[in-house]
């Protein structure tokens, strides 16, 4: 069993911790947390909260991924690509705010 400590990035809502065991995916913990919180919707990623642009796939096994303990914080779909895209592409944005 390994223990984690999850954030909901825009939320006012306290981090939740879940313990989770061998063979938990990321859409299980996603699935767990829309019960629990009544509100989240399904264009929700998880990632690690030390690299935001790491996110985990929907069926992943999350277990193998992580380390007793680790944060991890669950952002939009949109939050996710756009920090990739910041990582990927560091340039892209100093270049798109010159054209204006």
């Amino acid at each position: 069993m390994k223990h984690i400590r999850i954030r909901i990035i825009g939320s006012k809502h306290p981090p939740v911790q879940l313990q989770i065991q061998e063979g938990t995916r990321s859409c299980d913990v996603l699935a767990h947390l829309k019960a629990k919180l009544n509100w989240l919707s399904d264009s929700w990623v998880l990632a690690s909260a030390s690299d935001p642009s790491t996110y985990f796939r929907s069926k992943e096994n999350l277990y193998d991924k992580i380390e007793d303990q680790d944060k991890l914080i669950v952002l939009s779909n949109y939050d996710a690509a756009r920090i990739t895209f910041k990582k990927l592409f560091p340039l892209t944005q100093s270049f798109l705010e010159g054209m204006k």
